[in-house]
């Protein structure tokens, strides 16, 4: 309907304010170089409280809550943008907005959905798993704890073959294991009720820790892994339990879709005031067009046979930029994906590589 609509706005202005009229969804006209409104039809009136005439010349920043840069962008990517509005008697309104040219006459129709149901959906959909999360944890931690006891051969002698098939189930209790602790973080991490603890953090050792971890999922798979992250790149600030987090999650994800006896390579430089780590996987590639989402939460591409939920990389996304960090990702179908992530250098908080035993400067 809205691509419809678009088509005939961009024939003739002739109508403009009848066709958008019969719009189902709240919708309005905006004067792109002023970022005022020029026309609303009633379902926006509904919406947000205000008629006709006390819209028309309204900024729809204020509207909106986003600054002018912000609209321009959703202009120019026509994606839906996800705001908290604020309606006339003052109450925000989660909405989605998507804005397109109306031709070149200088204007923009923007088309608003009401997203209060939707995120309130998903805050129920997150406690439920918490809760799941917390009843599963002790029955596996339990298959953890008397798996590896008998992997041990502390409860007797065991078979080769025994301790093969033990090995499978470790590894499967370890991932589902990681799973329950993302579905336990998903909700403070996005509450912003996790404070980041700084301190000098090495990533060649996070690198480490992180590869002997998970050692086991990749021999399983014949992978080799080329580590070329350097043992002296400096030290930097940050907390190294959630960085490790974020290695561990893209390591994970490499592992998963990269095919047998496949490579992952891991790399990292320190340049033009950030610290840049890269992850390599010979992987089947995300397609350009759902490169913008695969770190949004529960968001799974492929066809549903890779194990997981769709939280890792949402989770990996959330400890990075919490770093003041960015985090992407550079791919193509059928060549592979590079994962990376940089976290911010600060002269006077970094630390000197040589010892490792505290501050080159004061911390303050």
């Amino acid at each position: 309907m809205r691509d419809a609509v678009i088509d005939a706005l961009r024939v003739s202005d002739r109508g403009l304010e009848g066709l958008i009229a019969r719009m189902k969804d709240a919708a309005f006209v905006v004067e792109v170089s002023s970022g005022r409104i020029r026309l609303w039809n009633p379902a926006a009136g509904r919406l947000f409280g205000y008629t006709a005439a006390e819209a028309h010349g309204f900024p729809v920043g204020n509207l909106l809550g986003a600054s002018h840069e912000v609209l321009v962008g959703a202009i120019a990517s026509s994606m839906p943008v996800d705001l908290m509005a604020a309606r006339k008697d003052g109450k925000g309104v989660a909405v989605e907005l998507t804005l397109s040219p109306l031709g070149d006459n200088g204007l923009a129709l923007a088309v608003l959905r009401d997203a209060t149901d939707r995120q309130s959906s998903e805050q129920d959909r997150v406690r439920a798993l918490k809760v799941l999360s917390h009843e599963l944890r002790t029955p596996i931690s339990t298959v953890m704890g008397f798996g590896a006891l008998v992997f041990d051969g502390l409860a007797g002698p065991i078979s080769d073959q025994q301790r093969h098939y033990l090995r499978r189930l470790l590894m499967a209790a370890d991932d589902l294991h990681a799973l329950v602790n993302d579905l336990l973080e998903i909700g403070p991490l996005h509450a912003d009720r996790n404070p980041l603890h700084l301190q000098p953090f090495k990533l060649s050792e996070a690198v480490e820790a992180a590869l002997d971890g998970l050692a086991p999922q990749a021999e399983a798979k014949g992978l080799t892994v080329v580590n070329q992250v350097p043992a002296d790149l400096m030290a930097v600030r940050a907390d190294g339990k959630r960085i490790s987090q974020v290695l561990r999650n893209l390591l994970c994800n490499a592992i998963k879709f990269s095919p047998d006896a496949g490579t992952i390579g891991l790399r990292a430089t320190l340049d033009d005031g950030e610290l840049r780590c890269e992850i390599e996987d010979m992987g089947p590639g995300v397609p350009p067009e759902e490169q913008g989402r695969i770190f949004e939460p529960f968001v799974r591409l492929g066809d549903g046979t890779i194990p997981g939920i769709g939280l890792g990389l949402n989770i990996a996304k959330v400890l990075v930029e919490a770093h003041q960090g960015r985090i992407g990702i550079r791919s193509a179908p059928g060549r592979g994906s590079v994962f990376w992530f940089t976290l911010p250098v600060d002269p006077a908080e970094t630390f000197a590589a040589s010892g490792g035993n505290g501050p080159a400067t004061s911390l303050g």
